[in-house]
């Protein structure tokens, strides 16, 4: 072939222990419908598996109909050098980059040459893409579609819109090599290549997108970018990308989005997290002036393992006046030279029980101790997000009817993250507690009065907290805020493990009676015990009767609820949460008499007319 050979588009395909899928990939590149001159250069970084070897063959077996290079690196040299170096190889005009995992449709090249002929001014193209799992089958059609991002050549334009999230599918870019070489290329100091090419393209060209799938997206255990989300690499480089961008106007987008990259490691990796994060705390910090003091509530016992992060945490938020009231309940671990060693430096107050007194009058005490205008929850064993305290005085401030918020929380261990989303008006919350612990109790901030208040009753050693929150949503009002704030660390010595099973039950069963008490007249008192096996989170009743009984029962919350609760929200939350999982169960179990009956039922939202069509379908033939 002529050396002067100029392609009008260089296609580069990445290989890296891609050999279960990379063929694929190289015949969707031959196969391409449009006639124009292309190449094809196939990288591959160092590989481990056989990658190289069927490189080799495609290459021999295809060179003579199409211009193919390789690039074989003996070693990973990380992929933006890789970028780079095959980049530099390519004559096209065009670049296309496709992950060897990847396939492009056969109308990929037809569909944006009709936009490069188009638009002079368009210098780099990218399209919506379909999802496939590892053998090849389609999962989803739209990605856009799959993830609700609204796309149209406005919003991918919107330089902000890219600060705030890397939404434009790069596996369908094509852009102009003049582009590359007019923002320098890759950077290889990171370990991940496009949310910071399309920031730095962004301020060079006009993008356009194409709203039809046309790459497939392989989703398998391997992606490349699931393994970069999973380390403290991706968040330190996420945040070099963002600041390259950082001025008076972009600082607010980019501060929100680097604490929410922090905040997504904690879990993963809390030691990196907190390094990250005490690193770029002191322009993280909250510029707001005359900020109310808050007080952070740190009950201690036997909590050395987990403290000091835990300390390092509240002691590292993007809000500036606050005091940490830390009461050590008697540990007889090394936790009190941990609080120790933060007393010296820091805004820490430290009060000793003079032995173990529990939880509900440590608080108590604790409370006592506090200063601030609103009070703030910690366990000693978890972590807060960088912003937690932040954004929770600014709901406070501006929400001056409610005397509490929280926010949702994010349990996690070695093994496990299970992410809890309470609702958010206070409506549902007070539903919700007749059932369960409607929010997070340590991610919650409170009105400092109201919770001095209120205070913790002393009696209980085991769900002090939802007793509590019963009580206090009698007369204060409580919200949710919708983002995760809160790190609930799961581990064999939480103190709600070493209490005995024996006084967690009685404790639960005060729970019961304080709550019947409370919504269920004096005229139609329930059975404790009842209640406490059939209100709980998850209830699955398997016979037919009880959930009758159940289903009558709460016909006469309903009819004494009127003051306590918005009836019409009563019935959704119950219907959606509990009652047709529970009627689906039951319902081969029922008389025509028992059907027609809990048909009737007011917590049966479904109108009569599409009840008989609905039930066939959900429960018969089980359509969801």
């Amino acid at each position: 072939m002529n050396s002067m050979y100029n392609p009008f588009i260089s296609f580069i395909a990445l290989s890296y222990n891609h050999a279960a899928f990379l063929l694929e990939t190289l015949e969707s590149i031959k196969n391409q419908k449009a006639e124009v001159d292309y190449e094809i250069i196939i990288t591959d970084d160092g590989s481990k598996d056989n990658s190289v070897e069927l490189i080799s063959n495609w290459v021999e077996n295809n060179q003579e109909k199409f211009k193919v290079k390789k690039l074989i690196n003996k070693t990973n040299e990380g992929l933006c050098k890789t970028l780079n170096k095959a980049i530099q190889m390519a004559n096209g005009k065009w670049i296309k980059l496709i992950a060897c995992d990847d396939i492009i449709e056969e109308n990929y090249v037809e569909e944006v040459l009709k936009i490069i002929y188009s638009y002079d001014e368009v210098g780099l193209i990218i399209t919506d893409m379909s999802h496939i799992n590892q053998k090849g089958e389609k999962i989803r059609d739209s990605n856009w579609e799959y993830s609700q991002t609204r796309i149209s050549n406005e919003i991918v334009n919107n330089f902000d819109n890219l600060l705030r999230s890397q939404y434009l599918n790069a596996p369908t870019v094509i852009y102009k090599k003049e582009l590359w070489e007019n923002i320098g290329g890759y950077d290889e100091g990171l370990i991940y290549d496009d949310w910071d090419f399309l920031l730095r393209a962004k301020k060079k060209t006009n993008f356009y997108a194409i709203q039809k799938s046309l790459v497939r997206y392989r989703m398998h255990g391997n992606n490349m970018h699931l393994n970069f989300k999973t380390n403290a690499k991706y968040v330190t480089d996420s945040i070099i990308v963002l600041k390259k961008h950082l001025n008076d106007e972009t600082k607010p987008i980019i501060r929100e989005k680097v604490i929410e990259e922090i905040s997504n490691l904690i879990p993963i990796d809390e030691n990196e997290a907190l390094r990250i994060w005490e690193q770029e705390i002191t322009w993280l910090k909250s510029e707001e002036k005359n900020q109310p003091l808050v007080s952070v509530l740190l009950p201690v016992y036997n909590a050395e393992k987990y403290l000091e992060n835990a300390l390092k945490s509240i002691l590292f938020q993007t809000y500036s006046n606050l005091e940490v009231i830390v009461v050590n309940d008697g540990s007889t671990d090394n936790s009190a030279s941990i609080i120790n060693s933060f007393v010296q430096t820091n805004n820490v107050k430290y009060y000793i029980n003079p032995e173990n007194f529990g939880i509900s009058k440590t608080r108590n005490i604790a409370l006592s101790y506090c200063n601030g205008e609103y009070i703030a929850l910690l366990d000693s064993d978890d972590i807060c997000a960088p912003n937690r305290i932040e954004n929770q005085v600014k709901f406070l401030i501006k929400n001056t009817g409610y005397k509490a918020v929280s926010s949702w929380m994010q349990e996690f261990d070695k093994n496990t993250l299970n992410l809890y989303r309470y609702y958010h008006d206070f409506e549902t919350l007070k539903c919700v507690s007749v059932f369960y612990n409607p929010v997070s109790h340590p991610a919650t901030m409170f009105d400092s009065s109201a919770l001095k208040e209120i205070g913790y009753d002393e009696s209980y050693s085991y769900a002090e907290d939802y007793q509590m929150l019963l009580r206090f949503m009698q007369k204060y009002k409580i919200s949710c805020l919708q983002e995760t704030l809160y790190f609930n660390r799961i581990h064999t010595n939480q103190i709600s493990n070493s209490i005995n099973e024996s006084l967690k039950i009685k404790n639960e069963k005060q729970i019961s009676q304080f709550i019947i008490d409370l919504y269920w007249s004096k005229n139609n008192k329930i059975d404790v015990d009842f209640y406490f096996k059939n209100f709980k989170k998850y209830i699955e009743f398997k016979d037919a009767k009880d959930f009758i009984l159940w289903d009558k029962i709460l016909k006469i919350l309903m009819k004494k609820s009127t003051n306590n609760f918005n009836n019409k929200i009563l019935v959704n939350f119950v219907f959606n949460n509990y009652w047709f999982i529970n009627f689906k169960n039951s319902f081969f179990q029922f008389t025509i008499i028992d059907l027609i009956r809990v048909l009737k039922s007011p917590y049966c939202v479904i109108s009569p007319l599409s009840k008989f069509k609905y039930f066939i379908k959900k429960i018969i033939f089980n359509e969801h």
